[in-house]
């Protein structure tokens, strides 16, 4: 028969024929009856009790299970306490607690009688505790255990060259030849194996007036009175505990251990418990089963849908996603691939490393900046210019993956490191206004003419800033000079001190004029300015003020006086066209001194602001707005002669400064 199984199952073969693996809704030896019970199936958890009911089937889950399908366990110890200082430990459907030493029962509350263990007291009585034991030990013993012999040599009285030879609870003196007693102290001629000295089995050996004992395995000292403890010797009870007996010892084999000494391994897989072609593991007092696909449980009896994920199909740490009938792998960044094996050749796809070049690695790639990147794409340029790689005070420009030093003159290089062979004087011209370039090592150096200054000779000299240069001259600043001009009504070459009269001006200059701005409503005068030879007088409101008469008195006699003079003058002048002609230049100098300064006048007061600073002929600054000539008659006279220089015009100039009216006017 090829096919036995029918309606889909699986055959099997077995020693004695054959048997069928039915699939989900059917039974029988060949899988030949259609079953409708749900629970037939077995799909709840084995542990679980299936229901079956109208619309399919219910699981009824034991303790510590939960789910649909009975099959999710139940973490007990998030509400279960472990006492004394127990761990609990959560398992499939139930827990478990680790009790500390001396604690027992499902939640550690028991205390654990030690005293029932054989021997927990070597030498001595053993009292219960919570927890614990205490044991009471006999005469001659001390320790915890009651283990330890108390050294009763340490207060012995062995004499005559006796040994002192401690045994439990008292000691013995080992006498040597002639002596004899409990502390040596009688002579002796007496076999010392005759007492029989050697205990626990032990061969005594005389040897003259002495005795040597050779004691049986398990004891030792000189009367071999003394438990060795082969719990102390290494290699004894390895995979167990031991307990120390007189003479000898026992081990008590931890879980998964056996044999005298506790050396030999129990094989958990022996006979074979894992079923259905699983492979049994035998671990450390247990063993378990790695069950076949299509199967589960402890020992693999238990029929379970297929895992496919179960042998971790997915490479370089991959998600594995059971699909029922297959897998499907989430692959990490930089692999793809059913199984994501497969590498992603990053440095293909462009600008992933955008100034420099890329190196595919398995998942990843790598980028080899250019000069003057970094980043790991390189996209961020490196500012050079931050460790200042220009030398010689050159300043650095930092531009994208690279830098420049512009150098100082007469440097060159990358990094202005470098003296440059240029000859700057030729190469430039760097001097100007006519200035002689002189090269100095790596720059130059520029002799500029009179009248220049600065680096490069560019920077102009005003000479008129040197006191006295023009004297009392005035003095005007060219390019490279200077100019010197004669006063009001004189000309000439002042830059040598030659100023003269001007001829052409009319003696009718020499006048007076006036002119009183009036105030009407308050009657008070509120300025005064009259122009006297040239000279300008201001008298304003802030000076005292003085009656009208008095005023009109003054102002009229000067006016009379100046009519006259200028008549007499005048007709002298045409009477006398045979004087010499010194006394021409004279009056002509005077007369052009006046007009000169009637004009100078004239062209302040048009052309300058009322703020404006203007130069009288003898070469002080005066305010227009409130500034003439301060000139009155000197000491009640307008003059006495016609001035013949410049020099006696500064002389009247200075004799009216002591004039009492120019005092009250405050203009001195």
């Amino acid at each position: 028969m090829s096919m036995p199984c029918l309606n889909g199952g699986k055959c099997r073969q077995i020693l004695v024929g054959f048997e069928c693996l039915c699939r989900n809704g059917f039974i029988g030896s060949r899988c030949q009856t259609g079953v409708t019970d749900p629970c037939h199936s077995g799909p709840c958890n084995s542990s679980a009790k299936c229901v079956s009911h109208q619309n399919g089937f219910s699981c009824l889950c034991p303790p510590g299970l939960t789910g649909k399908l009975c099959n999710v366990n139940i973490n007990e110890c998030n509400h279960v306490v472990c006492y004394n200082g127990g761990s609990c430990i959560d398992n499939f459907g139930s827990y478990s607690c680790v009790c500390s030493s001396g604690w027992h029962g499902q939640v550690c509350k028991d205390d654990i009688d030690e005293c029932n263990l054989t021997q927990i007291c070597n030498h001595g009585s053993c009292m219960n505790t919570p927890g614990s034991y205490t044991c009471l030990c006999d005469t001659g013993w001390t320790g915890a255990k009651c283990d330890v012999n108390i050294d009763d040599c340490a207060s012995s009285s062995c004499i005559n060259g006796g040994t002192c030879i401690d045994r439990v609870g008292s000691y013995i003196c080992q006498c040597p030849y002639h002596w004899k007693g409990v502390n040596c102290e009688t002579p002796s001629h007496i076999n010392q194996c005759l007492n029989k000295p050697c205990q626990n089995g032990a061969t005594c050996l005389e040897t003259g007036n002495y005795y040597k004992c050779v004691c049986t395995r398990g004891w030792m000292g000189a009367v071999c009175d003394i438990d060795f403890n082969e719990c102390k010797l290494t290699g004894i009870c390895n995979n167990g505990a031991c307990s120390n007996l007189p003479g000898s010892y026992k081990c008590t084999c931890n879980t998964g251990w056996t044999g005298h000494d506790c050396n030999i391994k129990i094989d958990y897989c022996f006979p074979s418990p894992c079923l259905n072609g699983a492979t049994c593991l035998d671990l450390i007092g247990k063993y378990t089963c790695q069950c076949p696909v299509g199967w589960t449980g402890i020992n693999c009896s238990i029929p379970s849908p297929i895992d496919y994920c179960s042998k971790s199909p997915c490479k370089n740490d991959g998600t594995c996603i059971n699909t029922g009938t297959n897998f499907s792998c989430l692959c990490k960044g930089g692999w793809i691939g059913q199984d994501c094996s497969m590498d992603i050749d990053e440095c293909n796809i462009k600008g992933v490393c955008n100034h420099g070049t890329c190196h595919n690695t398995p998942g990843n790639y790598k980028c080899s900046c250019n000069r003057g990147w970094t980043n790991k794409t390189c996209n961020i340029d490196i500012n050079e210019c931050h460790s200042a790689p220009c030398l010689n005070g050159a300043t650095c420009f930092n531009v994208p993956g690279d830098y420049f030093c512009k150098c100082a003159l007469g440097l060159v290089g990358k990094h202005c490191e470098n003296l440059s062979n240029i000859n700057l004087c030729s190469k430039m011209s760097p001097c100007k206004n006519g200035a002689t370039c002189v090269g100095v090592g790596t720059s130059f150096k520029c002799v500029c003419d009179n009248g220049w200054s600065g680096h490069d000779c560019g920077i102009d000299i005003d000479e008129c800033n040197t006191a006295g240069i023009c004297g009392k001259r005035s003095c005007s600043n060219t390019l490279g000079s200077y100019k010197c001009h004669c006063s009001g009504g004189w000309t000439g070459q002042a830059n040598t001190g030659d100023c003269k009269p001007n001829k052409k001006q009319s003696i009718f200059s020499l006048s007076i004029i006036c002119l009183l701005v009036i105030e009407i409503e308050t009657r008070n005068i509120e300025k005064i300015q009259c122009t006297v030879m040239g000279l300008d007088i201001n008298l304003s409101n802030s000076t005292p003020q003085l009656p009208w008469i008095i005023l009109a008195s003054i102002l009229g006699g000067l006016l009379l006086l100046t009519t006259v003079i200028g008549c007499y003058i005048c007709l002298c002048g045409t009477s006398s066209r045979t004087r010499s002609v010194k006394g021409h230049e004279d009056n002509d100098r005077w007369a052009d001194r006046i007009k000169g300064g009637e004009k100078h006048s004239d062209s302040n007061s048009k052309n300058k602001s009322p703020n404006s600073i203007s130069q009288n002929s003898f070469g002080e600054n005066w305010n227009n707005s409130s500034s003439r000539w301060p000139i009155s008659k000197p000491h009640g006279r307008l003059f006495d002669s016609v001035p013949q220089s410049e020099t006696e015009m500064n002389n009247i100039y200075l004799a009216s400064r002591n004039d009492p009216f120019m005092h009250k006017s405050g203009r001195v």
